[in-house]
């Protein structure tokens, strides 16, 4: 059975070359994204690089049921989620000089990119945990960087 990568927040970023490379390894992969648009174009683009299993949903990460819905669908349509990156963008309007930021205008971004990275850790997880066993009283963490991938073992 084919391990399945989910991106949360598909564009033309980051994402998109992370599902380009792990489709191309034979991964299935899982976009979601919040316009259809979006999700046209990236699978057009990864069919046309060769990846043949993609599937999508739409979702708005803010909204935790509407990102818990697309995650679970993903997770019944391919058996498992083995891979999630999370990178949806802001947008440039969202951006502000520090001396500019408040709690009422950075409650928009906290939703995205924290609040949203939360839920889809907190579904996919658990069945992550169970799969990949860890030494007893230790977690494995994975961090992706620019320079390649470091792995650690983290205490509970």
């Amino acid at each position: 059975m084919a391990k399945t990568i989910v991106i949360v927040g598909a564009g033309a970023t980051s994402g998109f070359s992370l599902a380009r490379e792990f489709g191309s390894q034979g991964f299935n992969v899982g976009l979601i994204a919040r316009k259809q648009e979006n999700l046209d174009k990236s699978v057009a683009a990864l069919a046309s690089a060769g990846v043949k299993s993609v599937k999508t949903r739409l979702a708005d990460v803010t909204k935790a049921s509407e990102l818990n819905d697309a995650l679970n669908g993903l997770r019944a349509e391919f058996g498992s989620i083995d891979v999630l990156e999370y990178s949806p963008a802001l947008g440039f309007q969202n951006y502000r000089a520090t001396a500019d930021v408040t709690a009422e205008n950075a409650r928009y971004s906290f939703d995205v990119l924290v609040a949203g990275a939360i839920t889809a850790v907190h579904n996919v997880l658990p069945d992550m945990l169970a799969r990949y066993a860890c030494p007893p009283g230790r977690r494995f963490a994975v961090y992706l960087r620019r320079r390649g991938v470091e792995s650690y073992s983290v205490p509970r």
